[in-house]
């Protein structure tokens, strides 16, 4: 019965992916991001229904006059040069496996080339919060559903994320949700209708408590930093951030003594063999970018072999790089992790100047309401991604791309208010010298 409907529903959407692109790339990041046929059963889990998306959507694309440029600027453009610099070290990576490397280079290429054409046909202030509704519902889902869990089982049962996908683990949905509440509280801000904002607070609480119910350090500490930016980047931020701390507060003393002991493992002076054993594999790719500075080890480096060339004696089990930052050192260099870094300070930065047009113009409060959200979002990341190898995840990606769309909208609507001016002071200049002759 699932697999029949998500089929229906499918089949429903492909023809209207081609006359209404803008369609397709909400799928796109439907699929990629909730993974719903990976919930239904059969020959429908391995449908590849992403490269149905990806093909009619690029048919769309060319089909319609209704696109827009890529935006060019301080995003897309370290973007860019990070999938040019990544292709790069794919040709020099050091894994014999090279049909590995290879795989998870197109994985790559797809990820960022998609999300580049959605950014063609994805436009305007309704289109912009679509593809926002599309990933606060497919995460959502899982926060929804990890928090009734958590309620039902008292926090003793652990969440774990869709089968199949990036964020199937544990600590993985843990941070994934993270990011996704602050994109909550921002659709919750700009509803006009009551019972949407309602439904939004109590996904955002049930998230809360799902990302708990993960047993995640990491997320942990993601959330703790998405509480304290979250407050202070509201409009209120005392009240706000009074009452999520007070909500935090009562969310963990929920939690049962078994998540208690765990968490406290996060200190210094109880680290646990897992903890170690991440601190020993960044070491190894310390060791291994010093050695490799420019190009890295290209996709899946981790293996024994590595181990034993940069860390010998230390470790008899391979481990994944576990951070996002030492995951990009490792695989392509200082250059690839400059770029990655770049992508992000990029965002911020470009989140800051929205919340300053914001100030400014109250046509573009919704853009303000964004860009302190995505910040939010961003440093829910940064910090959670210390602790998980989540390079390669798409919603991260969203989110600048998200902010590139929303200055876009800013540029253009600057560049036609100039337009206009120019056009006034013509047609001024043209009436005055009609009454001087």
């Amino acid at each position: 019965m699932r697999s029949s409907i998500f089929l229906l529903v499918f089949a429903c959407l492909m023809p209207i992916v081609v006359f209404r692109p803008a369609v397709g790339a909400y799928v796109w990041a439907w699929l990629g991001i909730m993974n719903p046929h990976r919930l239904t059963y059969g020959a429908t889990m391995f449908i590849p229904f992403a490269q149905i998306t990806a093909i009619l959507l690029a048919v769309g694309i060319i089909l319609t006059k209704n696109r827009r440029a890529i935006p060019v600027n301080s995003i897309t453009v370290p973007q860019i040069l990070l999938v040019f610099w990544m292709s790069v070290t794919t040709l020099t990576a050091l894994n014999p496996d090279k049909a590995e490397v290879f795989d998870n280079w197109t994985h790559m290429l797809k990820l960022h080339l998609l999300l580049f054409a959605s950014m063609v046909v994805v436009f305007e202030r309704k289109r912009i919060e679509t593809l926002i509704w599309v990933i606060v519902v497919s995460l959502g889902f899982y926060g929804v559903k990890g928090g009734l869990y958590t309620l039902a089982t008292a926090g003793s049962g652990r969440v774990w994320g869709p089968p199949g996908g990036v964020v199937q683990g544990n600590n993985e949905l843990g941070v994934a949700l993270v990011i996704v509440m602050p994109l909550m509280y921002y659709l919750a801000q700009i509803q006009t209708k009551a019972w949407i904002r309602h439904a939004l607070w109590i996904s955002m609480g049930l998230t809360g408590l799902a990302v708990l119910g993960t047993h995640s350090r990491g997320a942990l500490l993601a959330v703790s930093a998405m509480v304290v930016l979250l407050g202070l980047r509201s409009n209120r931020p005392v009240l706000v951030s009074v009452v999520l701390m007070v909500a935090a507060a009562i969310a963990i003393t929920f939690m049962p003594d078994s998540w208690v002991s765990r968490m406290e493992t996060i200190s210094p002076d109880r680290l646990d063999n897992s903890a170690r054993t991440r601190l020993l594999t960044w070491q190894m790719i310390w060791n291994l970018a010093l050695d490799r500075p420019i190009l890295g080890a290209g996709f899946n480096f981790s293996s024994m072999e590595m181990y034993d060339r940069y860390l010998p004696g230390q470790m008899t089990v391979a481990y994944a790089p576990h951070s996002i930052y030492f995951q990009a050192l490792g695989e392509h260099g200082f250059i690839g992790l400059f770029l990655y870094l770049a992508v992000g300070v990029g965002t911020w930065r470009t989140c800051g100047r929205l919340i300053k047009v914001a100030k400014k113009n109250p046509a573009f409060l919704w853009v303000g309401a964004l860009g302190r959200a995505l910040q939010v979002s961003i440093a829910g990341f940064a910090v959670g991604g210390t602790f998980l190898g989540l390079l390669h995840f798409d919603v991260p990606f969203y989110l600048a791309g998200l902010a590139a769309l929303a200055a876009r909208e800013v540029k253009l609507a600057d560049q036609a208010l100039e337009r206009q001016k120019i056009a006034n002071r013509q047609m001024h200049g043209h009436a005055n010298g009609v009454r001087g002759t």
